[in-house]
Order: C-alpha cells, then structure tokens, then sequence
C-alpha cells in the first residue's frame, strides 16, 4: 500500500484518483469489482486505511489457512484482547474474513476464530474491469467461439438483468427512462458517459474512460472489438435491433470514445 501514515491514509481514501488497492494476489480468490466511489467500496477502503488493521488482515490472509483467534492476534501485535477482537470483527463484517467457533477442547466456552474470506476487493480508479475482459476471452478460448460474439451475447445478458431490476420493458430509444437506465448502467462499469440524442434520432454515448484502457492501447483492435460488442449487446437488450459505430480515441491517446447508436426499426 502506498500510504506512509495514517494521516495520508485518510487523506487518500477521501480522494482515491488514482490509487490500485488489490490484496490477496498468491491467493485463488474471487475478484468484485465496483464503482470506486460506491459506499460500499468507501467503507471498505476506510476499514482498511488504518494501518494496525490493515497489518492484522495481511497476517490472517497470510496464515497458510490456519484460523487465527484475538488472543493470538494479541499476542502477535503486542495488543489488548479487546483491540484485537474489535479490528477482527470489523474485518469480519465487511465480508474480508470469515469467523466461526473453534472446536473445544475440554470445558469452557470455544474461541471465536478467523480466516481468510472468500472475497477479494478490488479499488481502482478510474475504473477498470478486466476481470470481464478476461471471463469474455477464457470463454472464447474454451469454447472455440469468437470473443467479439461472446462479448456481444455477455453485453446482452447484463442489459437484460439491469432492465429487469428497473422494471422496465425494451422499447424505442425515445423512451426517457430506458435511456437513462442505459445511461445509469454504463456508468456503473465506469465509463463516465455523457447520453445525447443524435439529430437523426439516435444516441450518441461520449465515454470518458475505457474500462480496457491499458490494453486497448497495446491491441486496439482486439479490445475496442470486444467492447463494440458488449456496448452493441446491451443496447440491443434496451432497443432491440441496432445499428452502431464506434470511434475508440482513447485506445490512440484521446480523451474520450464515441458510440453512435441508430434503432433498425
């Protein structure tokens, strides 16, 4: 972690432009990835910024497996039970450790104990997501099909589950509030988009960030396919049968990318 103190660490969380945070990385581990800014992700970033804590999940995700109790995390950091249990249980709550009753041995009442969860939590900012970019190409490759398809099909399903949690229906591109659900949901993947009505009647969606970025700038024309695809898939869950054009500047050192969206009646 790039803090030095504790004093720029909250300094830093408040702000989070440009910091990566990925912990766990020897460890198979599922990645969540998420709006840097969401209060969930804050909070996490918060919990994590005091140092002692941060120091006390690093020595639990590193135990080789073995539950750690308070009582060992006491003695292992030179704290008071009730300062180690606290730290604990607070890791606990956000889902970064698990915690369960250590089998007894003999009388009394059994130690609470802690692992490494099941989660991995990742902060980036500006947003990147490659994780998606990954599950569309170990797909293709495992089944022979074409990334551009998958992503295409992927970008699809994730419009079609966004939809149904706002309780819409796919409509024209008129519709206000099909727009803006597609306008909510490609700024939850991160691109800072900015929606307008083309005057032919169509959209035209101004992205500010790629979530692809580092790579599109190696193999524009793998990646930026890919992404043209997912984006036609998901406009294709709102509006059906479309038709859109792309300019990818960012991949070429621009500041932003342009989708043009045309319905096909």
């Amino acid at each position: 972690m790039a803090y030095r103190d504790r004093a720029a660490a909250q300094k830093g969380y408040n702000t989070i432009n440009t910091m990566s945070i990925v912990f766990i990385p020897d460890l198979n581990m599922a990645i969540i990835q998420g709006k840097p800014m969401d209060k969930k992700y804050d909070d996490i970033s918060r919990l994590l910024a005091e140092p002692t804590r941060l120091e006390i999940y690093r020595a639990v995700i590193g135990a080789g497996g073995k539950a750690l109790t308070s009582a060992e995390i006491s003695r292992k950091f030179g704290l008071h039970v009730n300062v180690s249990r606290m730290h604990l249980e607070k890791l606990a709550s956000a889902g970064l450790l698990l915690s369960s009753y250590r089998k007894a041995v003999g009388g009394g009442r059994p130690p609470r104990e802690y692992s490494a969860g099941n989660k991995l939590f990742t902060f980036q900012y500006p947003p990147r997501d490659y994780q998606l970019l990954a599950d569309i190409s170990l797909a293709a490759l495992k089944s022979g099909r074409d990334a551009e398809t998958l992503a295409r099909e992927a970008g699809y399903r994730i419009g079609e589950k966004a939809i149904a949690a706002a309780g819409l229906k796919p409509g024209t591109v008129r519709n206000k509030k099909l727009v803006a659900s597609l306008k909510k949901l490609i700024e939850d993947q991160g691109l800072f988009a900015r929606v307008t009505t083309s005057a032919d009647g169509g959209l035209e969606v101004r992205a500010f960030n790629c979530i692809f970025k580092e790579l599109s700038s190696k193999y524009a024309n793998l990646v930026c396919g890919i992404h043209r695809q997912l984006f036609t898939g998901l406009c294709e869950s709102y509006f059906g049968k479309v038709e859109v054009t792309s300019d990818f500047e960012i991949a070429e050192g621009g500041k932003s990318c342009k989708f043009m969206v045309i319905q096909v009646s």
